[in-house]
C-alpha cells in the first residue's frame, strides 16, 4: 500500500463558510455538513481519497487535496475570523485500503471508497487541533503568572501595578470562556449518535490522539488559573482598601488641623 501524508492546520478561531462558498463553487464541489464543509475537486474520483475538510472552528483537514489547501492559505485573510497569531498544524500518514479503518503503526489505514469514514476521523483531528491551540494559550498564560504564588508567598504581595493585574485577569477569564465554549469536553458529535458505523471511526481516532487525557490536564491547567485570578482580584481588593484607609485617615487628619487653627483664630 502506498503511504500518504495529510495535513491538519487550524488557522483562526472560526471559519466564514459563505466566503469560502464564494471563492471555490467555480472549481470545487462543495459539500455542507454539520460544522463543516467537505471540498472536493470537481474531477475528483470520488475513490481516489482527495478531499478536503473546513471546519467551523477554523481547522482544515486535507487529504490529498494540496490544491485545495493552497486556496485557502492564500484566502485565509478573508475566510477566518479572526486570523490566529499561532497557527498549529500537523501532518499524519495514511494509507487506502480495502478493509476496515485501523492505525498500525502511527498510519492510518483508510477504507478507499468511504468518504464519511474521512470525514469522522478529521472531526476528531480538528478537534485534536483545537485542544493543541487551546494547551498552547494555557501555556503561554500559565508563563506570566508562573511566579506570582512565590512572590505573593514571599513578600505578601505582588510588583504588578493594578492595571496590568486587571490584564492579567482579562485574559485568564477570556480565555476560560473561550476553551469552555469549545466544546472540547464533548464525547463526541452530535452528528454521530445515529451512525455507530462513524461513531467507532471517531472514537478510535480520538482514544489514538489522547483527547479524553489532553482534556482533564487542560482543565486542572485551567482550574489552576481560576485559583490565581482569585488571588489576583484579593491583591486588587487589598490595595483598594488600603488607599480607602489612607484617604480616610487623611481627611480626619485634615479634619483636625482645621479644627485646630479654627480655635486659634477664634
Amino acid at each position: 500500500m502506498n503511504t500518504q501524508i495529510a495535513k491538519a492546520v487550524k488557522y483562526g478561531v472560526r471559519a466564514n463558510f459563505g466566503r469560502v462558498l464564494e471563492a471555490m463553487t467555480d472549481q470545487y464541489t462543495i459539500t455542507r455538513l454539520p460544522e463543516v464543509l467537505q471540498i472536493t475537486s470537481l474531477h475528483t474520483d470520488m475513490n481516489a481519497a482527495s478531499v478536503c475538510f473546513l471546519f467551523k472552528n477554523g481547522t482544515v483537514v486535507s487529504w490529498n487535496a494540496e490544491a485545495v489547501l493552497e486556496l485557502i492559505e492564500q484566502r485565509k485573510e478573508e475566510i477566518f475570523e479572526p486570523l490566529s497569531k499561532k497557527p498549529v498544524s500537523e501532518t499524519f500518514s495514511y494509507q487506502l485500503d480495502h478493509g476496515d479503518f485501523d492505525i498500525v503503526e502511527d498510519i492510518f489505514v483508510v477504507p478507499h471508497d468511504d468518504m464519511r469514514a474521512l470525514m469522522s476521523i478529521s472531526y476528531a483531528v480538528a478537534k485534536s487541533l483545537q485542544m493543541e491551540d487551546s494547551e498552547q494559550q494555557v501555556t503561554d498564560v500559565s508563563k506570566r503568572v508562573m511566579n506570582l504564588p512565590t512572590e505573593m508567598a514571599e513578600t505578601g504581595h505582588t510588583k504588578l501595578r493594578a492595571k496590568q493585574i486587571k490584564k492579567l485577569i482579562g485574559s485568564i477569564v477570556q480565555l476560560q470562556f473561550t476553551v469552555s465554549t469549545a466544546g472540547l469536553a464533548e464525547d463526541r458529535p452530535d452528528m454521530f449518535w445515529d451512525e455507530p458505523r462513524l461513531a467507532q471511526y471517531y472514537t478510535k481516532t480520538a482514544v489514538y490522539l489522547e483527547l479524553d487525557d489532553r482534556w482533564n490536564v487542560l482543565s486542572e491547567k485551567l482550574d489552576s488559573l481560576h485559583k490565581m485570578t482569585e488571588l489576583l482580584r484579593d491583591e486588587v481588593n487589598t490595595r483598594q482598601s488600603h488607599a480607602l484607609e489612607w484617604v480616610v485617615i487623611i481627611l480626619i487628619a485634615f479634619e483636625i488641623v482645621w479644627a485646630f487653627f479654627d480655635k486659634l483664630t477664634s
